[in-house]
C-alpha cells in the first residue's frame, strides 16, 4: 500500500460518523467498494465480473444517501457486515438489491424515533454548493489523470454525467465506434479469463448479450463513458489548459445550470 492509498484510508476512516448526505460519491464508493470486496471474501463467493464493484458500490451509496440522507456511513457499514454474517436472514448473492436490504433492515428500528429529527434538518440539507463540489470533483480527477494515478471506474461514470450535462465533454463522434469496440472487447476477455466448465454456457450467452446491445448495455456504456472523459482529458492536457483554467471553464459552463 503506497503513502497516498494509506492516508486516504486513514481520511475515509475518519469521515465514519459523518452523515451520507455529507459524503462525496468518490469517497463513499471508494470506502464501499473495498467493504463489499471484503464481504465477497468472506463469505466465499465470487465476483459477478459483469457488474464492477465500484459501480456497486456507487449505486448503493446513491440510493442510501436518498432514502436515508441523516444516517451515518458507520450505521451502512454495521448494516452490511452484519447482513453477510446472516442476521437479518439467508442471502443467495451480493447484490445492490441485497445490500440496500441489509441497510434497510438495520434502519428500520432507528427511522421511527429519527424521523422527527430528520425533518427538522431537512432544510440543511442543501447547505453545501453542490456545483462547486462536482466542479472539483472534475478538477481533482483531472490532476490525477495528468498525474497517472490511478481512478476508479464509479469515478468516470460521474465526472461523464457531470461533463456531458454542462457540454464540457470534446466531440468523441469519430472515436465513438472504436470505443464501443474496445470496450466489448475488454467486457468479453475480462469474462472469458474467468471461464470455467461450470460457467461456458452463462459465459457465452454474456458475450452475445453485449454485442447485440453494444451501448445499450450497461457495463459497455460505462466504459465508453471512461474513454470518453480520457479523451476530454487528453485533449485539454495537448491544449495545456491547467486545473485552474478546467475550473473556471467547467464554472462558466455550468453556471445556467440548476442544480
Amino acid at each position: 500500500m503506497n503513502d497516498l492509498t494509506e492516508q486516504r484510508n486513514t481520511m475515509l476512516e475518519a469521515k465514519l460518523n459523518d452523515k451520507l448526505k455529507d459524503w462525496s460519491m468518490t469517497d463513499a464508493a471508494l470506502l464501499l467498494a473495498g467493504l463489499i470486496a471484503k464481504c465477497y471474501q468472506k463469505s466465499n463467493l465470487n465476483f459477478k465480473t459483469e457488474y464492477p464493484l465500484e459501480e456497486m458500490a456507487l449505486d448503493v451509496f446513491e440510493d442510501a444517501a436518498k432514502d436515508h440522507p441523516n444516517a451515518t456511513m458507520a450505521q451502512v457499514v454495521d448494516a452490511i457486515q452484519r447482513g453477510t454474517k446472516g442476521e437479518y436472514g439467508p442471502y443467495v448473492g451480493l447484490s445492490t438489491i441485497t445490500l440496500l436490504g441489509f441497510v434497510t433492515k438495520y434502519l428500520e428500528p432507528k427511522i421511527t424515533i429519527n424521523k422527527q429529527q430528520e425533518e427538522e434538518e431537512e432544510p440543511k440539507l442543501l447547505e453545501r454548493d453542490v456545483r462547486q463540489d462536482k466542479i472539483n470533483y472534475v478538477c481533482f480527477l483531472y490532476d490525477l489523470h495528468k498525474k497517472d494515478e490511478k481512478i476508479n471506474a464509479a469515478d468516470w461514470v460521474a465526472a461523464f454525467n457531470f461533463m456531458k450535462r454542462n457540454g464540457a465533454v470534446c466531440d468523441y463522434s469519430s472515436e465513438r465506434d472504436a470505443m464501443i469496440e474496445a470496450a466489448i472487447e475488454k467486457l468479453v476477455g475480462k469474462a472469458l479469463a474467468h471461464m470455467s466448465l461450470q460457467n461456458i454456457g452463462a459465459t457465452k450467452k454474456y458475450e452475445q448479450e453485449i454485442r447485440e446491445q453494444r451501448e445499450g448495455h450497461q457495463e459497455v456504456a460505462s466504459l465508453c463513458k471512461k474513454a470518453a472523459v480520457i479523451y476530454t482529458f487528453n485533449e485539454w492536457i495537448r491544449e495545456e489548459m491547467t486545473v485552474d483554467d478546467v475550473r473556471q471553464m467547467l464554472d462558466d459552463l455550468s453556471k445556467e445550470i440548476d442544480w
